[in-house]
């Protein structure tokens, strides 16, 4: 039984122009209190919109960033992230709660083009037996325009291995983000993976619908 691993990664970057005009890298990103996006999930399978959600920083300390996350289906849960905004706590696309070990791994700043690095974590679904890890490798494409929005083209690849009770399996997941500096955030989100039988089994799309950044 495959599920929906990655948390919700929202980012914003302070960044130093290249000679062409794009950002050359995106460093650590800072993010004030009440700064908020609003995202549409999309299932492919059936190309339509599931649920709308909008996520707000509500507080910052010395070692996590927590969001509130206002789900029309789901109601409100909280986020919690590292000061990178790898997740320690994430809901997805489901709306079931994931706790991850050390953190999601997503993220490794500074951005550049071409950078490479490997995303490793355990997680946890609240509430349930199952559990798992990913291995995943992951590349900073190239910059394009999507949705208005100047963004970095990441793309991850692997596989996962988990159990749920007495079962267990494994499958392979790919997912690919648009980072916007300027929405310090993702403005687009593909996912798709397979279950233990190795049929394609979970797809949707999340677009950034508004952001409000200070």
């Amino acid at each position: 039984m495959s599920q929906k691993l990655f948390a919700l990664a929202l980012v914003s970057a302070m960044f130093c122009a290249s000679a062409d005009g794009a950002p050359a890298a995106v460093e650590r990103p800072v993010l004030k209190v009440g700064d908020s996006w609003t995202y549409k999930v999309i299932d492919n399978w059936r190309n339509t919109s599931v649920d709308t959600y909008t996520q707000t920083v509500s507080k910052i300390d010395g070692s996590n960033v927590t969001f509130v996350r206002q789900s029309e289906k789901h109601g409100t849960m909280n986020v919690t992230e590292t000061p990178d905004l790898n997740a320690l706590t994430g809901v997805s696309a489901a709306g079931s709660t994931m706790k991850y070990a050390p953190d999601s791994q997503l993220l490794a700043f500074p951005l550049t083009v071409g950078k490479t690095w490997e995303s490793k974590a355990k997680f946890d679904k609240v509430g349930s037996v199952l559990s798992g890890t990913y291995d995943l490798s992951a590349k900073v494409i190239d910059w394009e325009t999507v949705n208005g929005y100047q963004a970095l083209k990441i793309v991850y690849g692997g596989g996962y291995q988990s159990s749920f009770g007495a079962r267990s399996g494994s499958g392979q997941m790919h997912e690919t983000i648009w980072y916007s500096p300027r929405a310090r955030a993702y403005v687009k989100l593909e996912y798709h993976d397979t279950n233990w039988g190795g049929t394609l089994y979970n797809r949707f799309t999340i677009e950034l619908v508004s952001d409000h950044v200070q």
